[in-house]
């Protein structure tokens, strides 16, 4: 009975930990917060189950699991859950590159680079040009429904285009990733 109820609290634990690493990895990765938000309400919903069972289980025992991995599977639940809403680790990546994704901006601006494919950390640069309002485009999803990618213009540039995103995630001075619609 009791490697029962500590299966049932490693469950939880893994389940919450699984969700704060995918939900942490695709942000940083540059998906919106869309999907993000998507897999983070499967996941909870999976963890839910899995925490339910779990406490079943340990009902049915009339024991409690450790106070540790309690507060253990609540944290990772918290910072997985987080991400759809905060986007931090999407920010910390693109703090992280900043330099290098402006290097680019740069040559794309000047005519340099506009269909070459480039890595920039864990970005994939798919496509890139400056669009007819002359923003800078950093395409990294080329979805036929709508691109996704980082944008660098003014904020007054992004307010006229609004109509056209889907998504629109403001990362630091003139950049930010958006989804088109």
């Amino acid at each position: 009975m009791n490697s029962l109820r500590r299966w049932a609290a490693a469950g939880a634990l893994s389940a919450s930990g699984a969700l704060a690493v995918v939900a942490t990895a695709m942000s940083a990765a540059g998906f919106g917060r869309t999907r993000t938000a998507v897999v983070v309400v499967y996941m909870t919903c999976a963890l839910l189950l899995i925490g339910s069972i779990g406490a079943l289980l340990a009902w049915r025992i009339r024991r409690r699991a450790p106070r540790w991995l309690l507060v253990a599977a609540v944290a990772l639940w918290a910072a997985g859950a987080s991400v759809p809403v905060t986007q931090w680790p999407l920010r910390l990546v693109f703090a992280a590159y900043r330099s290098k994704l402006d290097h680019v901006a740069e040559l794309v601006r000047t005519g340099g680079k506009t269909g070459q494919r480039e890595n920039v950390g864990p970005f994939t640069i798919r496509m890139a040009e400056v669009n007819r309002v002359g923003a800078i485009c950093l395409w990294t999803d080329l979805n036929p429904a709508g691109y996704t990618g980082f944008m660098k213009c003014s904020p007054a540039l992004v307010a006229r285009q609004n109509a056209l995103f889907w998504s629109v995630t403001h990362l630091d001075g003139e950049w930010y990733l958006v989804e088109m619609d």
